[in-house]
C-alpha cells in the first residue's frame, strides 16, 4: 500500500498546501464561473442556482446539458471534501507521488510530441474529462481518442511544457503549468503558436498508477492576426 506521508511535515505545512490546492481550484472555477453577490437573479433565458464550493456562493446556469462551469464546479467539490478530510498536501518537488504526476505532465508531452495516440490515451483514466476552452466537455478516453487523432493527422506538435505547481494528498494530485511552442501542419500552411495555461488533476489507480482524471485549459494571449491578403 501506497503512503504520501514525508518526513518533517508539519501541521503549518499541511494546512498551507491545502490553501494552496483550494486558490488553484478557485482560479480555475474564476476563468469559468460568475461569482455570486446575493442579488443576482435567474434568468428566465437561462436559468440558474447558486452552488457553495469552498464556502463561496457561484452562480450556475442550467438546462440542456451541463456547462463547462457545471463540470468543474462538480470537481471542485469532490476536492473541497479532499482539501477538508486530507492531514497535508505533499508539494515538494523530490516527494515520490509529486515526482510521479510531475513525470505524468512531462510524459503526455513527449508522448503528444511523437504523436503517439496510445501513449497518450494511457496517460488518461478511462472516465477522465477534458474541458476545452470554449467547447463542451469531453467525457471518456474512447471520446477523447478522435481530438488526437485529428490532432495527429493534421499536425505535429512541438510542444514547450512548464510545470509551475503540483500537489499530492490522499490519492489525488494536481499539477499547473504552461504550454507553449507551436503546431506544425503536416500540409502546406502556418503553424499555430501555443500559449495555453492549463490545470490538471490525477488520480492514483488501483494499480498504483497516477493517471489524468480531469483536465482543462485556456489561452493567455490573444492569437495573431490571419493576414489578409490584398
Amino acid at each position: 500500500m501506497r503512503s504520501n506521508e514525508q518526513p518533517g511535515r508539519s501541521a503549518e505545512s499541511g494546512s498551507n498546501d491545502r490553501v494552496a490546492l483550494t486558490a488553484v481550484v478557485e482560479q480555475s472555477i474564476l476563468l469559468l464561473c460568475h461569482h455570486s453577490s446575493g442579488s443576482d437573479r435567474t434568468s428566465a433565458a437561462r436559468p440558474s442556482q447558486v452552488i457553495s464550493v469552498f464556502g463561496k456562493p457561484w452562480l450556475v446556469e442550467v438546462g440542456d446539458g451541463m456547462t463547462r462551469c457545471g463540470w468543474l464546479l462538480m470537481v471542485a467539490l469532490l476536492l473541497q471534501d479532499v482539501v477538508a478530510a486530507a492531514p497535508a498536501q505533499e508539494c515538494r518537488p523530490d516527494a515520490v507521488d509529486v515526482r510521479e504526476i510531475r513525470a505524468v505532465a512531462i510524459g503526455i508531452v513527449a508522448a503528444d510530441k511523437q504523436r503517439d495516440i496510445e501513449r497518450v490515451l494511457a496517460f488518461y483514466t478511462a472516465d477522465a474529462v477534458l474541458m476545452p476552452p470554449g467547447e463542451a466537455p469531453v467525457v471518456g478516453r474512447d471520446r477523447i481518442r478522435p481530438r488526437y487523432e485529428a490532432l495527429f493527422a493534421t499536425f505535429t506538435p512541438e510542444i514547450l511544457g512548464q510545470i509551475e505547481e503540483s500537489c499530492v494528498g490522499s490519492g489525488v494530485g494536481f499539477v499547473r503549468g504552461r504550454n507553449g511552442g507551436r503546431l506544425i501542419p503536416r500540409a502546406p500552411g502556418d503553424a499555430r503558436v501555443l500559449d495555453d495555461a492549463y490545470l490538471m488533476l490525477l488520480r492514483l489507480e488501483a494499480e498504483g498508477v497516477w493517471r489524468i482524471s480531469h483536465l482543462m485549459w485556456h489561452r493567455q494571449s490573444e492569437p495573431a492576426p490571419t493576414p489578409v491578403s490584398e
